[in-house]
Protein backbone atom coordinates (compact mmCIF):
# COMPACT_ATOMS: atom_id res chain seq x y z
CA UNK A 1 0.00 0.00 0.00
CA UNK A 2 1.42 3.49 -0.80
CA UNK A 3 2.03 5.66 2.14
CA UNK A 4 0.95 9.50 1.51
CA UNK A 5 -1.19 11.66 2.45
CA UNK A 6 -4.23 11.69 -0.14
CA UNK A 7 -5.05 14.90 -1.62
CA UNK A 8 -7.91 16.47 -1.18
CA UNK A 9 -10.26 17.32 -4.49
CA UNK A 10 -11.65 20.57 -4.88
CA UNK A 11 -13.06 22.61 -7.61
CA UNK A 12 -9.68 23.66 -8.71
CA UNK A 13 -9.22 20.02 -9.67
CA UNK A 14 -11.46 20.60 -12.49
CA UNK A 15 -8.62 21.74 -14.20
CA UNK A 16 -8.89 23.07 -18.02
CA UNK A 17 -7.75 20.76 -20.40
CA UNK A 18 -6.20 21.23 -23.21
CA UNK A 19 -8.86 19.79 -26.15
CA UNK A 20 -8.16 19.03 -29.58
CA UNK A 21 -10.69 17.88 -32.03
CA UNK A 22 -12.21 14.67 -31.97
CA UNK A 23 -11.64 14.23 -28.46
CA UNK A 24 -13.83 14.28 -25.72
CA UNK A 25 -13.39 16.03 -21.90
CA UNK A 26 -15.49 14.68 -19.04
CA UNK A 27 -16.14 16.74 -15.92
CA UNK A 28 -17.03 14.40 -12.86
CA UNK A 29 -18.19 16.72 -10.20
CA UNK A 30 -19.59 16.46 -6.52
CA UNK A 31 -23.18 18.31 -5.87
CA UNK A 32 -22.62 21.24 -3.58
CA UNK A 33 -22.98 22.00 -0.19
CA UNK A 34 -26.56 21.44 0.64
CA UNK A 35 -28.91 21.70 3.51
CA UNK A 36 -29.21 18.56 5.26
CA UNK A 37 -32.06 19.52 7.77
CA UNK A 38 -34.78 17.19 6.28
CA UNK A 39 -38.00 19.20 8.04
CA UNK A 40 -36.43 22.42 6.14
CA UNK A 41 -38.53 23.04 3.05
CA UNK A 42 -35.26 23.87 1.30
CA UNK A 43 -33.94 19.92 2.30
CA UNK A 44 -31.78 18.44 -0.28
CA UNK A 45 -31.39 22.33 -2.40
CA UNK A 46 -28.13 23.93 -2.12
CA UNK A 47 -27.23 26.57 -0.23
CA UNK A 48 -27.27 30.16 -1.95
CA UNK A 49 -23.73 30.99 -0.82
CA UNK A 50 -22.35 28.22 -2.01
CA UNK A 51 -24.31 27.86 -5.26
CA UNK A 52 -22.68 31.25 -6.01
CA UNK A 53 -19.10 30.04 -5.36
CA UNK A 54 -19.96 26.70 -7.62
CA UNK A 55 -21.00 29.30 -10.58
CA UNK A 56 -18.66 31.65 -10.27
CA UNK A 57 -16.17 29.24 -11.09
CA UNK A 58 -17.50 27.52 -13.71
CA UNK A 59 -18.12 30.64 -15.87
CA UNK A 60 -14.24 30.69 -15.22
CA UNK A 61 -14.16 27.44 -16.90
CA UNK A 62 -16.20 27.73 -19.63
CA UNK A 63 -14.66 30.87 -20.68
CA UNK A 64 -10.96 29.38 -20.43
CA UNK A 65 -11.72 26.19 -22.37
CA UNK A 66 -13.91 28.45 -24.87
CA UNK A 67 -11.12 30.45 -25.10
CA UNK A 68 -9.82 28.36 -28.39
CA UNK A 69 -11.96 26.98 -30.83
CA UNK A 70 -15.12 28.41 -29.64
CA UNK A 71 -17.59 27.45 -32.59
CA UNK A 72 -16.25 23.48 -32.03
CA UNK A 73 -16.95 22.59 -29.02
CA UNK A 74 -20.33 21.33 -27.53
CA UNK A 75 -21.18 20.56 -24.39
CA UNK A 76 -23.86 17.88 -22.89
CA UNK A 77 -24.83 17.72 -19.34
CA UNK A 78 -25.95 14.77 -17.61
CA UNK A 79 -26.68 14.20 -13.26
CA UNK A 80 -27.35 12.13 -10.70
CA UNK A 81 -30.97 12.23 -10.46
CA UNK A 82 -30.67 11.66 -6.41
CA UNK A 83 -33.28 13.35 -4.78
CA UNK A 84 -32.82 14.17 -0.60
CA UNK A 85 -35.58 13.60 1.86
CA UNK A 86 -38.53 14.06 -0.77
CA UNK A 87 -37.31 17.43 -1.78
CA UNK A 88 -34.34 18.93 -3.01
CA UNK A 89 -31.91 17.29 -6.02
CA UNK A 90 -28.72 17.91 -5.06
CA UNK A 91 -27.05 17.22 -7.99
CA UNK A 92 -29.17 18.10 -10.68
CA UNK A 93 -29.29 21.73 -9.05
CA UNK A 94 -25.37 22.06 -9.64
CA UNK A 95 -25.50 20.51 -12.83
CA UNK A 96 -27.68 23.50 -13.31
CA UNK A 97 -25.14 25.96 -12.23
CA UNK A 98 -22.43 24.60 -14.86
CA UNK A 99 -25.51 25.04 -17.66
CA UNK A 100 -26.16 28.25 -16.81
CA UNK A 101 -22.64 29.37 -16.42
CA UNK A 102 -21.71 27.88 -20.29
CA UNK A 103 -25.36 29.68 -20.99
CA UNK A 104 -23.48 32.99 -20.15
CA UNK A 105 -19.97 32.33 -21.12
CA UNK A 106 -21.52 31.34 -24.67
CA UNK A 107 -23.79 34.71 -24.77
CA UNK A 108 -20.86 36.61 -24.36
CA UNK A 109 -18.62 34.82 -27.40
CA UNK A 110 -22.30 35.32 -29.09
CA UNK A 111 -22.26 31.55 -29.44
CA UNK A 112 -25.92 30.11 -30.01
CA UNK A 113 -26.43 27.85 -26.67
CA UNK A 114 -29.00 26.34 -28.33
CA UNK A 115 -26.72 25.45 -31.06
CA UNK A 116 -23.92 24.02 -28.67
CA UNK A 117 -25.61 22.80 -25.56
CA UNK A 118 -27.14 19.41 -27.04
CA UNK A 119 -29.20 19.53 -24.05
CA UNK A 120 -30.52 22.64 -25.61
CA UNK A 121 -30.70 21.53 -29.71
CA UNK A 122 -34.59 21.49 -31.03
CA UNK A 123 -33.32 18.66 -33.43
CA UNK A 124 -31.41 16.91 -30.40
CA UNK A 125 -33.04 13.92 -28.51
CA UNK A 126 -31.64 14.15 -25.20
CA UNK A 127 -33.57 13.33 -22.21
CA UNK A 128 -34.57 15.88 -19.51
CA UNK A 129 -35.28 15.27 -16.10
CA UNK A 130 -38.94 13.99 -15.83
CA UNK A 131 -39.16 15.13 -12.00
CA UNK A 132 -37.67 18.65 -12.43
CA UNK A 133 -38.67 19.55 -15.99
CA UNK A 134 -34.32 20.75 -16.26
CA UNK A 135 -33.16 20.18 -19.60
CA UNK A 136 -30.55 17.89 -18.03
CA UNK A 137 -29.75 13.82 -18.99
CA UNK A 138 -30.87 12.09 -15.68
CA UNK A 139 -28.33 8.82 -15.42
CA UNK A 140 -29.36 6.30 -12.82
CA UNK A 141 -25.69 4.79 -12.90
CA UNK A 142 -23.72 8.03 -11.15
CA UNK A 143 -26.38 8.17 -8.10
CA UNK A 144 -25.32 8.03 -4.44
CA UNK A 145 -25.29 4.75 -2.91
CA UNK A 146 -27.86 2.50 -3.46
CA UNK A 147 -27.82 1.75 0.29
CA UNK A 148 -30.78 4.42 0.24
CA UNK A 149 -32.98 2.08 -1.74
CA UNK A 150 -35.69 1.17 -0.53
CA UNK A 151 -34.80 -3.02 -1.69
CA UNK A 152 -31.94 -2.31 0.86
CA UNK A 153 -33.84 -0.83 3.67
CA UNK A 154 -32.90 -3.89 5.66
CA UNK A 155 -29.40 -3.48 5.36
CA UNK A 156 -29.24 0.23 6.38
CA UNK A 157 -31.02 -0.67 9.37
CA UNK A 158 -28.97 -3.25 10.43
CA UNK A 159 -26.26 -0.68 10.01
CA UNK A 160 -27.97 2.04 11.85
CA UNK A 161 -29.04 0.02 14.45
CA UNK A 162 -25.84 -1.25 15.06
CA UNK A 163 -23.95 2.24 14.30
CA UNK A 164 -26.24 4.95 15.30
CA UNK A 165 -28.48 7.02 12.96
CA UNK A 166 -26.90 10.33 11.60
CA UNK A 167 -30.11 12.05 13.15
CA UNK A 168 -30.96 9.84 16.15
CA UNK A 169 -34.28 12.22 17.30
CA UNK A 170 -35.60 11.17 13.82
CA UNK A 171 -33.99 8.24 13.02
CA UNK A 172 -32.77 9.11 10.03
CA UNK A 173 -29.53 8.57 7.85
CA UNK A 174 -26.16 6.72 8.57
CA UNK A 175 -23.04 8.19 11.32
CA UNK A 176 -20.00 8.75 10.31
CA UNK A 177 -18.41 5.24 11.74
CA UNK A 178 -21.60 3.76 9.75
CA UNK A 179 -20.24 4.95 6.63
CA UNK A 180 -17.03 3.38 7.11
CA UNK A 181 -17.97 0.12 7.70
CA UNK A 182 -20.20 0.71 4.81
CA UNK A 183 -17.47 1.60 2.50
CA UNK A 184 -14.95 -1.34 4.05
CA UNK A 185 -17.57 -3.74 3.54
CA UNK A 186 -17.07 -4.55 7.71
CA UNK A 187 -20.41 -6.48 7.39
CA UNK A 188 -19.82 -8.01 4.27
CA UNK A 189 -21.80 -10.93 5.01
CA UNK A 190 -25.17 -8.96 6.35
CA UNK A 191 -24.73 -6.85 3.25
CA UNK A 192 -24.40 -10.22 1.17
CA UNK A 193 -27.60 -12.09 3.27
CA UNK A 194 -29.72 -8.85 2.01
CA UNK A 195 -28.71 -8.56 -1.66
CA UNK A 196 -27.65 -4.96 -0.83
CA UNK A 197 -25.34 -3.04 -2.86
CA UNK A 198 -21.65 -2.69 -1.52
CA UNK A 199 -18.97 -1.04 -2.23
CA UNK A 200 -17.40 -2.38 -5.36
CA UNK A 201 -21.24 -2.68 -6.93
CA UNK A 202 -20.91 1.25 -6.57
CA UNK A 203 -17.38 1.46 -7.75
CA UNK A 204 -18.22 -1.23 -10.93
CA UNK A 205 -21.63 0.79 -11.60
CA UNK A 206 -19.73 4.15 -11.92
CA UNK A 207 -17.17 3.05 -14.25
CA UNK A 208 -19.90 1.20 -16.31
CA UNK A 209 -21.60 5.10 -16.45
CA UNK A 210 -18.53 6.54 -17.46
CA UNK A 211 -17.70 3.74 -20.20
CA UNK A 212 -21.17 4.62 -21.06
CA UNK A 213 -20.27 8.07 -21.62
CA UNK A 214 -17.20 7.01 -23.57
CA UNK A 215 -18.66 5.21 -25.45
CA UNK A 216 -21.32 7.37 -26.44
CA UNK A 217 -18.66 10.06 -26.86
CA UNK A 218 -16.95 8.35 -29.78
CA UNK A 219 -20.28 7.81 -31.89
CA UNK A 220 -21.03 11.20 -31.52
CA UNK A 221 -17.74 12.05 -32.84
CA UNK A 222 -18.06 9.85 -35.77
CA UNK A 223 -21.16 11.67 -36.76
CA UNK A 224 -19.41 15.11 -35.99
CA UNK A 225 -15.80 14.85 -37.31
CA UNK A 226 -13.45 17.72 -36.34
CA UNK A 227 -15.24 18.38 -33.26
CA UNK A 228 -14.87 18.79 -29.11
CA UNK A 229 -17.28 17.61 -26.56
CA UNK A 230 -17.62 18.51 -23.24
CA UNK A 231 -19.57 16.10 -21.15
CA UNK A 232 -20.36 18.01 -17.42
CA UNK A 233 -21.37 15.04 -14.90
CA UNK A 234 -22.70 15.70 -11.87
CA UNK A 235 -22.75 12.93 -8.94
CA UNK A 236 -21.95 12.45 -5.14
CA UNK A 237 -18.55 12.02 -2.59
CA UNK A 238 -19.15 8.24 -3.26
CA UNK A 239 -18.18 8.05 -6.54
CA UNK A 240 -15.78 10.61 -7.35
CA UNK A 241 -14.17 9.60 -4.15
CA UNK A 242 -12.80 5.40 -5.06
CA UNK A 243 -11.71 6.67 -8.46
CA UNK A 244 -9.00 8.76 -6.94
CA UNK A 245 -8.03 6.24 -4.15
CA UNK A 246 -8.07 3.45 -6.98
CA UNK A 247 -5.66 5.34 -9.21
CA UNK A 248 -3.42 6.71 -5.86
CA UNK A 249 -3.29 3.29 -4.53
CA UNK A 250 -5.44 3.77 -1.42
CA UNK A 251 -8.58 1.65 -2.65
CA UNK A 252 -7.34 -1.53 -1.19
CA UNK A 253 -5.12 -3.63 1.09
CA UNK A 254 -2.70 -5.93 0.12
CA UNK A 255 -4.85 -8.34 0.84
CA UNK A 256 -7.41 -7.22 -1.36
CA UNK A 257 -9.48 -5.51 1.82
CA UNK A 258 -10.75 -2.35 1.52
CA UNK A 259 -8.67 0.17 2.64
CA UNK A 260 -9.49 2.81 5.69
CA UNK A 261 -8.04 5.70 3.71
CA UNK A 262 -10.31 8.75 3.64
CA UNK A 263 -10.14 10.45 0.17
CA UNK A 264 -11.33 14.06 0.87
CA UNK A 265 -13.62 15.36 -2.08
CA UNK A 266 -14.78 19.49 -1.29
CA UNK A 267 -18.28 20.33 -1.91
CA UNK A 268 -18.14 21.17 -5.98
CA UNK A 269 -14.90 19.45 -6.49
CA UNK A 270 -14.48 17.30 -9.38
CA UNK A 271 -12.01 15.50 -11.73
CA UNK A 272 -11.77 15.41 -15.52
CA UNK A 273 -11.46 12.38 -17.92
CA UNK A 274 -10.35 12.86 -21.47
CA UNK A 275 -11.21 10.46 -24.08
CA UNK A 276 -9.34 10.11 -27.55
CA UNK A 277 -10.87 8.27 -30.08
CA UNK A 278 -6.89 7.08 -30.50
CA UNK A 279 -7.00 5.57 -26.98
CA UNK A 280 -8.96 3.01 -25.11
CA UNK A 281 -10.27 4.32 -21.22
CA UNK A 282 -9.61 7.69 -20.15
CA UNK A 283 -6.76 10.10 -18.84
CA UNK A 284 -7.32 11.50 -15.86
CA UNK A 285 -6.09 14.78 -14.44
CA UNK A 286 -6.54 17.02 -11.52
CA UNK A 287 -3.76 19.08 -9.80
CA UNK A 288 -1.56 16.38 -8.92
CA UNK A 289 -2.53 14.20 -11.92
CA UNK A 290 -1.48 14.94 -15.22
CA UNK A 291 -2.34 12.29 -17.81
CA UNK A 292 -2.62 9.23 -15.18
CA UNK A 293 -4.80 6.28 -17.34
CA UNK A 294 -7.59 4.64 -15.23
CA UNK A 295 -9.34 2.12 -17.15
CA UNK A 296 -13.19 1.72 -17.31
CA UNK A 297 -13.35 -1.49 -18.75
CA UNK A 298 -16.95 -2.97 -19.30
CA UNK A 299 -18.13 -4.32 -16.03
CA UNK A 300 -21.55 -6.43 -15.27
CA UNK A 301 -23.45 -4.06 -12.85
CA UNK A 302 -26.05 -5.61 -11.05
CA UNK A 303 -28.56 -2.54 -12.81
CA UNK A 304 -28.68 -0.61 -15.28
CA UNK A 305 -27.01 2.70 -14.92
CA UNK A 306 -29.33 5.24 -17.67
CA UNK A 307 -32.62 4.11 -16.15
CA UNK A 308 -35.16 6.78 -16.51
CA UNK A 309 -38.43 7.31 -14.38
CA UNK A 310 -37.29 5.00 -11.32
CA UNK A 311 -38.38 5.74 -7.59
CA UNK A 312 -36.10 7.91 -5.84
CA UNK A 313 -34.46 7.58 -3.03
Amino acid sequence: MTERNPHKIEQADIVVPKLSQGETAVIFQRHGKYNRDRGAQDAGSLFTDDAERIKSADEQWFHDVLAEGAQDTYVLFVSSDTQYAGKGHRSLETGQLAQDAAVHVMKERGIDANEHILNLKADFSVAYSQDTGQSIRPMSGIREPDIFNPADKSYLAFLQQKYGYADEEAKTGLTPAGWAAHEMDVEKVERLKTGAEGQQDLIDRTKKSLYILERYARVWHANNPGKKLVIWATSHYDTVNPLIKEIDGQLKNDDGTFADTYQPVDYGGGIVLKFSASIEGARIETRVHHGVRIGLGNVATRQSVTRLGLPKY
